[in-house]
C-alpha cells in the first residue's frame, strides 16, 4: 500500500454562527465554550494575535508544497479538526501549528483548506502546538481564527487522534490586530512599493541587545502646538525592525510602541519609546528599547459604577507615568513608558494584577461594553516591591436612548441584502468639527445610544446633531440622509420616535466624459476661466466625517507637487456648517487651495456633481471635461497619468 505523507480527509462541511458579543448581554455559553474566542471580540483588547498572519503568510509564501513543513513526517501524529467560519467570509483557509502563543516564530506545519468543515490531518510531529488560523493575505487580511483553547496548546499524540476546534472570524482579525489601516499592514511585510523613496522618514527599530524588533507601531505627530487637530500617520516595522514614511511636509515627531503578549491572562504588555525632538525635514530615526521593566509589585481592587453596581466585564490598563509636558519643550531625548492591558470577567468587579514594577503607575478602567459608559480618566497609584496597593475605582453609565428610522414604505432604514460586509445603517454624534459613530440600526429599524449628560445637553440644545448614514453599493461608502431629532428620543424603546427617510435608490449623474458643472449654488473663490489649460481636481468632503479629513490632509501634503505639475486642486464642503469654524479649520489645517460651500440644494448639487458618497474626489483634463471620479486618494498619481495620456 503506498503510503502518503499528507491526507485531509472532509467528514462533512459545517458553518457555525456564534452570537455577537455586546458586554455583558452576550450569552453565557459562548464565554463557557472558549474564553479566548469571547475575549478576542471585545474592543481595546490588545494586539493579542500580532505575529500570527505575518509569519503564516510568510511560511505560505516561502514555501513549496512539497516541503515539510506542508507535508510532515510519515508515522507522525494525527489531528481532528473542526474548522468553523464566522459570518459570511469565504476563501481558502490557512491553518498553521505553531510552538508558542506569542506567535513570534514562524509555524512549524502549516495545511490549506477549502472551507469550513471537519477535517483528518495526518502525519504532523508530536508535540503540543499553538494553532491559527487566516483567510486571506496581508495586506488584504479577511478573517483570523484560533483554536479553542488558545493559549494552551493543542496536543499531537502518534497513537491517539485529538479533536480540535477553531473557529475563524473577522472580529478576531479587528481585536487581535488592532484598528490598523492598510498601509502599517503593508509595513509589516514590508512593501514600499508605491513609497517616493527620494523623500522619506525612515529608521530602524531594536531591543536592548540590538535584535530587530518586528511589527511595531511608530507614530509620527504634526508638531504644532495650541492646535486643535494634528496631522497623525501611523506606520509599521517589518520583521527586520525598519520603518518608512513619506509625504511629510511639516514640523513633526517620532514615537514607537513595541508589544509583548502575556499568554497566562491574555493580557498585552506594551513600551512606548518618545524621542522628545523636533524635525523639519526627512531623517533617519532610529530608537533602541531597553528591557521590559520587571519587579514584584501588586495592584487589586474592584470596580463599580455610580449607583454601586460591580461592573463585570472590563480591561484594567496601567501605564507608568510620564509627564506628557516635555513635549513642549524638545530636548533631544528619549522618554520610555511601559503599559499593561488585561482583561477581567468579575461578578463582583474585583480584579488582580501582579508581578508589576515599582514605580507611580495611572490604573484606568475600560469597558467591555464601551460605548454604555463615560471614558474613565484612571487613578494614580504607587506601586512597591513586596507590596500590595488597593484602588477602587468608578464609572460612570451613561444614558441610554432609543429611536426608529424608516424608509417611506414603513420598511426598517436597513439595505438588504448588504451591499458589502459589514454595512449598516448607523448614526453618527458630531461634536464641533468632529463626528463619531454612536449607533447602528437593527433589522427593525431600532436604534440604541448611550449618550453621557454632556451630549444629552448638546443635541437638546441643538449645538450637536445625530447624522443617519445609509450604505451605498460602493464599498465602504454611506450617504447621509438627514438627521434624527432629539425630541424623537426615548428612553423607553416602547415609546420611541419613528423618522422616516427616503431610499437612496437614485443614482447620480455620470460625469466622465462631459464638462465639468458649473458652480451655482456653491460659494468658493475660484475662477475657472483662470483655470484653461490645466487639469483640475475637485474633492467633495464632509470636515465632520474622518475619510474625508484625511482625503483632505493628504491633498494638502501633495498640494505643492500638484501646484507644480499645473494641477489644480479645490475642495466643496457638503454638509451645513458655521463659516467661521470652517474658515477656523481651514486656516489649523494650513489648506491653501480654494474652500467652498454648498449654499443651496445641499442634496441636489452633490447629485448634479455624480457625487456618490465622501470623499468624492473628481479629475478633468486641460479642458476640463471630466475624465474620471469617485477613486481613492492613494489612486491619484496614477489617474493624473492616465488623464495625461488621454489629452495627448
Amino acid at each position: 500500500m503506498k503510503k502518503i505523507s499528507f491526507l485531509i480527509l472532509p467528514l462533512f462541511m459545517t458553518l457555525v454562527t456564534f452570537a455577537q458579543a455586546t458586554g455583558s448581554e452576550t450569552p453565557l455559553y459562548e464565554l463557557s465554550s472558549s474564553r479566548a474566542w469571547y475575549l478576542l471580540r471585545q474592543l481595546n483588547v490588545g494586539p493579542l494575535l500580532l505575529g500570527l498572519p505575518q509569519r503564516l503568510g510568510k511560511a505560505i509564501e516561502s514555501s513549496q508544497r512539497n516541503d515539510f513543513i506542508w507535508n510532515g513526517t510519515e508515522q507522525g501524529g494525527r489531528l481532528k479538526l473542526n474548522i468553523a467560519v464566522e459570518g459570511d467570509v469565504t476563501g481558502e483557509i490557512h491553518i498553521g501549528l505553531f510552538e508558542n502563543p506569542e506567535w513570534s516564530s514562524e509555524p512549524v506545519q502549516v495545511r490549506s483548506f477549502p472551507g469550513p468543515g471537519n477535517y483528518i490531518v495526518e502525519n504532523l510531529p508530536a508535540g503540543k502546538f499553538q494553532i491559527g488560523a487566516m483567510i486571506g493575505s496581508l495586506p488584504a487580511l479577511d478573517a483570523l481564527g484560533v483554536h479553542q483553547t488558545w493559549p494552551d496548546p493543542a496536543e499531537v499524540e502518534r497513537d491517539k487522534i485529538n479533536s480540535v476546534k477553531i473557529l475563524v472570524s473577522r472580529d478576531f482579525k479587528r481585536s487581535g490586530l488592532g484598528w490598523y489601516e492598510n498601509t502599517v499592514l503593508k509595513d509589516y511585510i514590508g512593501d514600499w512599493s508605491d513609497m517616493d523613496t527620494d523623500n522619506i522618514l525612515q529608521g530602524c527599530v531594536t531591543g536592548p541587545g540590538g535584535q530587530s524588533v518586528a511589527f511595531a507601531t511608530v507614530q509620527i505627530r504634526e508638531y504644532n502646538p495650541g492646535a486643535r487637530s494634528i496631522r497623525a500617520p501611523d506606520r509599521g516595522t517589518n520583521e527586520q525592525g525598519y520603518y518608512k514614511c513619506d509625504g511629510i511636509s511639516w514640523p513633526y515627531t517620532v514615537g514607537v510602541i513595541r508589544y509583548k503578549l502575556m499568554p497566562s491572562v491574555l493580557g498585552c504588555c506594551h513600551q512606548y519609546l518618545f524621542y522628545n525632538r523636533v524635525f523639519q525635514e526627512r531623517k533617519t530615526v532610529d530608537f533602541q528599547f531597553d528591557n521590559y521593566p520587571v519587579g514584584n509589585a501588586t495592584v487589586k481592587g474592584q470596580v463599580l459604577d455610580q449607583k454601586g453596581k460591580p461592573l463585570k466585564e472590563f480591561i484594567i490598563d496601567a501605564t507608568t507615568k510620564m509627564d506628557w509636558e516635555v513635549r513642549n519643550n524638545p530636548d533631544g531625548k528619549f522618554y520610555p513608558m511601559t503599559g499593561y492591558r488585561v482583561p477581567f470577567i468579575s461578578e463582583d468587579g474585583s480584579f488582580k494584577l501582579d508581578s508589576l514594577p515599582e514605580g507611580d503607575f495611572k490604573v484606568r478602567v475600560i469597558p467591555f461594553n464601551i460605548r454604555m459608559y463615560e471614558m474613565h480618566l484612571g487613578e494614580q497609584v504607587k506601586l512597591e516591591s513586596d507590596k500590595t496597593a488597593i484602588i477602587n475605582l468608578e464609572v460612570i453609565s451613561k444614558n441610554e436612548l432609543y429611536g426608529r428610522i424608516l424608509f417611506r414604505d414603513e420598511s426598517p432604514a436597513v439595505i438588504k441584502p448588504a451591499p458589502w460586509p459589514g454595512a449598516k445603517t448607523s448614526l453618527l454624534l458630531t461634536m464641533g468639527s468632529r463626528a463619531r459613530g454612536v449607533a447602528e440600526v437593527d433589522d427593525e429599524g431600532y436604534f440604541t445610544l448611550n449618550l453621557s449628560e454632556r451630549e444629552v445637553e448638546l443635541l437638546e440644545s441643538g449645538r450637536s446633531r445625530l447624522i443617519i448614514n445609509v450604505p451605498t453599493s460602493e464599498e465602504h461608502r454611506s450617504k447621509s440622509m438627514g438627521d434624527f431629532p432629539f425630541e424623537k428620543l426615548s428612553a423607553d424603546k416602547s415609546k420611541a420616535g419613528i423618522l422616516t427617510i427616503e431610499r437612496p435608490e437614485g443614482k447620480p449623474l455620470l460625469l466622465t466624459g462631459k464638462p465639468l458643472p458649473g458652480f451655482e449654488g456653491i460659494k468658493i473663490e475660484f475662477d475657472i476661466e483662470q483655470a484653461q489649460g490645466k487639469m483640475i481636481l475637485v474633492c467633495f468632503f464632509d470636515m465632520q466625517q474622518r475619510p474625508s479629513r484625511n482625503c483632505l490632509m493628504q491633498l494638502v501634503n501633495q498640494a505643492d507637487r500638484l501646484r507644480e505639475k499645473g494641477i489644480i486642486v479645490i475642495a466643496i464642503h457638503t454638509t451645513k456648517v458655521e463659516q467661521a469654524k470652517l474658515d477656523e479649520w481651514i486656516k489649523e489645517n494650513k489648506i491653501t487651495f480654494p474652500v467652498g460651500t454648498i449654499t443651496t440644494k445641499e442634496e441636489q448639487i452633490p447629485f448634479d456633481w455624480g457625487v456618490k458618497s465622501l470623499p468624492w474626489l473628481i479629475l478633468t483634463d486641460g479642458k476640463h471635461i471630466v475624465r474620471t471620479a469617485g477613486f481613492q486618494v492613494n489612486d491619484l498619481e496614477k489617474k493624473i497619468g492616465e488623464t495625461a495620456n488621454v489629452e495627448r
